[in-house]
């Protein structure tokens, strides 16, 4: 199957995708009504290190909170962007500053020009 920038694969039926799609729907939805919290996050960047304790782990760097919505109930599900902020990965941020003594410099209020990220420790 030819796959063009932008297209995702995915493993099983599309009745299959289609229950887990939901179910990350119930579950957020559900999550942000009990306890208020934003659970379904867009990740961009993979931090991946070797622990000794752990062993091989990746986490996400920046996380956009998200929800999924549908406009009537058979229309398909779509993928918003929460209104909160982006954000570091708390527990990445905790994890380094605990373990590591690394602090990561706050998300600019303006995007640089630049790709650069600078971490300072």
């Amino acid at each position: 199957m030819d796959r063009s920038p932008g297209d995702l694969a995915f493993d099983g039926t599309p009745e299959e995708l289609s229950r887990k799609i939901r179910r990350i729907h119930d579950n957020a939805h559900t999550t942000l009504e009990e306890r208020g919290l934003t659970t379904l996050h867009i990740t961009f960047g993979i931090l991946e290190w070797d622990d000794p304790l752990l062993g091989m782990s990746q986490t996400p760097i920046w996380m956009v909170p998200a929800h999924l919505e549908r406009s009537g109930q058979l229309a398909p599900l779509r993928l918003k962007l929460a209104d909160e902020e982006m954000q570091l990965n708390p527990a990445l941020e905790l994890f380094l500053r605990e373990r590591h003594k690394v602090s990561l410099e706050p998300l600019p209020e303006e995007p640089a020009t630049d790709s650069r990220c600078e971490v300072s420790g």
